[in-house]
């Protein structure tokens, strides 16, 4: 989709005002801290950024009532993402997917991540909620720990792993592909 934006695809550039009206919106954008602002106008605009950041964009008018309460009052969740990375992508050698879909957790959900050009083969899960909280307390070392002991019950070609982010977690995702599909 960038390709096809082409330069109006503006990145590192942050939003610091969105004035709006029934006409469109008109965009403040700071490019660098040396550089000074830089103003776009559209008919519209897409926040995608959680609620209760809202406030950093400095609304012009205010939002309303309720969507100005609701940022203030909705909290961030609890959750990490992991991602654990292989040679090979060995789950699709077996013919499975590589999505996880648990109710036990630590890890809820996962998704088979390989980049499309086969530079990296990976698995990305999340770990939610209780999960998120108390693995996020857990040092790298014990979350190391644990991958590695549970890494050498299962497959073999886990052990193949070149690198991984939040271990514990990558482990547990690829613990739970392999228990749904053996």
């Amino acid at each position: 989709m960038a390709d096809k934006l082409g330069d109006r695809v503006k990145l590192n550039s942050p939003v610091r005002c969105i004035e709006w009206d029934e006409s469109g919106v008109t965009l403040t954008v700071y490019p660098s801290a040396r550089q000074g602002p830089t103003i776009y106008r559209a008919r519209y605009v897409i926040v995608a950024i959680p609620p209760t950041l809202y406030p950093t964009l400095g609304f012009q008018p205010g939002l309303p009532a309720l969507k100005s309460q609701l940022a203030q009052r909705m909290p961030m969740g609890s959750i990490l993402k992991t991602n654990m990375y292989y040679k090979r992508p060995f789950w699709r050698e077996k013919g499975y997917s590589g999505v996880i879909v648990n109710d036990e957790g630590p890890v809820l959900y996962a998704y088979d991540d390989c980049k499309v050009d086969g530079s990296a083969y990976s698995i990305m899960g999340f770990i939610n909620a209780k999960h998120g909280r108390r693995w996020l307390y857990s040092s790298k070392e014990e979350r190391q720990k644990a991958v590695w002991r549970e890494i050498n019950k299962f497959d073999n070609s886990l052990t193949r792993c070149r690198y991984a982010k939040n271990t514990a977690s990558s482990l547990d995702a690829m613990k739970l592909c392999h228990r749904l599909h053996m």
